[in-house]
């Protein structure tokens, strides 16, 4: 495919990233993509192994999903059946690690999982340009986030005013305490 697959825009060191447009394009195609296996095609077909490495992308960035070596059909009638355990370890849902049954639901578990790496990076992202220096992370912070090796952080739900303080040096010739400017500027998302 002409713009490779989802995880080398997402973890990739040589693919430009994706502006934000483009990215809810590719989580729309891939919920739609399974809206069609799941529900439009005339037997279901449970995919058991999303993830974005099987996500592939188009010279416009339309999804393709890819790797259907595990897929399942199931009539539609019919629930999760007893499978061999198949598919990558972390993006498996514990109710299938657990009883081995595919279905509907494990595949949206997984999809959930791909849109949570996607949303990972908006998150570090706004906790990145927090107006408040000392809420900012360290990069260390930020990677380790970004590596799924930290929990994300969590952010207020409304964008916090920006705060400047700029400390006044005082002049020998007045006789005061510090002076201090404290700015704020009120902002909409």
């Amino acid at each position: 495919m002409p713009n490779g697959s989802l995880d080398a825009h997402l973890f990739g060191k040589k693919c430009p990233l994706l502006p934000w447009n483009v990215r809810y394009k590719i989580v729309l195609g891939l919920a739609s993509g399974l809206l069609y296996l799941h529900e439009e095609w005339q037997q279901c077909v449970v995919h058991r192994d999303i993830k974005s490495s099987n996500v592939m992308l188009d010279s416009s960035f339309n999804v393709k999903l890819g790797d259907f070596g595990l897929a399942k059909l199931m009539d539609h009638e019919v629930g999760p059946q007893t499978t061999g355990l198949a598919g990558t370890v972390g993006y498996m849902a514990p109710e299938y690690v657990s009883t081995g049954r595919a279905s509907k639901e494990s595949d949206v578990y997984s999809f959930g999982y791909d849109v949570k790496q996607v949303e990972c990076l908006m998150i570090v992202g706004l906790w990145c340009v927090h107006p408040d220096k000392n809420l900012r992370p360290s990069i260390r912070q930020a990677l380790q986030v970004l590596n799924f090796e930290a929990p994300m952080p969590n952010l207020p739900s409304s964008r916090p005013v920006p705060t400047y303080h700029h400390h006044v040096p005082n002049k020998p010739s007045v006789s005061c305490a510090e002076a201090s400017i404290t700015t704020s500027l009120h902002m909409g998302r």
